[in-house]
């Protein structure tokens, strides 16, 4: 495990003019060091999609802690999620295998079908990159080095 909220992930998010009327859900959201990060934009909703019982308890001990209540932390397999219509900004930081990422991205791409929008994919150390780029409606529009890890920023829609 590994915290990728922090000012480099504010850096991002500064670049990309968050609104009121957006709304994202990190994948894999883990102890919510990223959730912690995206609670100080004015996003409409923000949601994170956990799989181990433990680190949503963490998550949302940590939330708690720090007074932010406008999170929410939900227990889920992030291939069976598939209530993706309401966001417009997707979150990653490496959170599974790649044959997992083809399968949230088929949920993601049958999400604009239903409904057409621009959705922005923020994907901190993208190893699926190949997975984001084919056959898909993304491109990548940017990359924020780390010292570490790459961000790399896609959208659908130029």
């Amino acid at each position: 495990y590994a915290d990728s909220g922090g000012a480099t992930l504010e850096r991002v998010l500064d670049g990309l003019g968050i609104t009121p009327q957006d709304s994202i859900i990190d994948f894999g959201c883990g102890k919510g060091g990223a959730l912690i990060t995206l609670a100080k934009y004015p996003f409409a909703k923000i949601t994170g999609i956990e799989l181990s019982p433990k680190l949503i308890d963490i998550a949302r001990r940590n939330l708690r802690k720090l007074w932010i209540d406008n999170v929410t932390v939900v227990f889920g397999e992030a291939t069976e999620f598939t209530a993706l219509d309401d966001y417009n900004y997707i979150y990653f930081f490496n959170p599974f295998p790649c044959p997992v990422m083809q399968k949230v991205l088929d949920n993601l791409k049958n999400s604009l079908n239903r409904k057409p929008r621009k959705v922005t994919i923020i994907y901190l150390n993208p190893e699926c990159h190949d997975i984001i780029v084919t056959d898909s409606p993304f491109t990548k529009r940017q990359e924020f080095g780390h010292p570490t890890l790459t961000y790399y920023i896609y959208s659908n829609i130029t």
